[in-house]
């Protein structure tokens, strides 16, 4: 499944993840104000994140940039895409932190997911989230993400060196759907 992504609405676009993205990936991740919730090993460097690049199953995933009046702001994408089940894993991050609580975050997620719903035929879009990520729970609230399990120690935070507990969120398709007229 190679999949060749553009989706626009108004000043937003999501487009498929190119090499020369990479540079920017390498900052927004560094970056301490993100990735204190983000479980990469930190930090990325520029050989590792070319060979993933070169390497990635595009098959299993998209990697998507997010752009806003024509800049470059963040990630986002799904992960683990699974025909079989219909179901993927939901990514994203805003690397740009004067993009940050403006309504790009929840403008993007939509548009990937109704890309997984319509286009790719996905039934369910999941995440598992911190349990304490607050601005990020907020965000799969609002976008009709249900919390389906609360794991208990699950993960081995870097960023304040403990064992921390994770939410798994998810929605489906039918509800996405439904709701979707409220989104434009």
């Amino acid at each position: 499944m190679l999949i060749i992504l553009k989706l626009q609405k108004r000043n937003l676009t999501i487009r498929e993840f190119k090499e020369s993205d990479i540079e920017l990936k390498l900052k927004w991740i560094n970056d301490p104000e993100n990735n204190f919730f983000l479980h990469y090993n930190i930090p990325l460097n520029s050989e590792d994140t070319f060979k993933w690049y070169e390497n990635k199953d595009n098959t299993i995933r998209l990697d998507c940039v997010i752009e806003y009046d024509n800049n470059r702001v963040g990630l986002i994408g799904l992960l683990n895409i699974n025909k079989t089940d219909c179901k993927a894993e939901f990514y994203i991050t805003i690397g740009e932190h004067n993009y940050k609580n403006k309504g790009i975050a929840t403008s993007s997620s939509i548009l990937i997911l109704e890309y997984a719903f319509k286009k790719l035929g996905i039934n369910k879009v999941y995440l598992n989230v911190d349990f304490d990520n607050e601005p990020a729970i907020r965000l799969y609230e609002k976008l009709g993400f249900e919390k389906e399990g609360h794991f208990k120690e699950d993960i081995f935070r870097k960023s304040d060196n403990q064992l921390i507990d994770r939410c798994r969120y998810a929605i489906m398709r039918q509800e996405f759907l439904k709701n979707y007229r409220r989104f434009n």
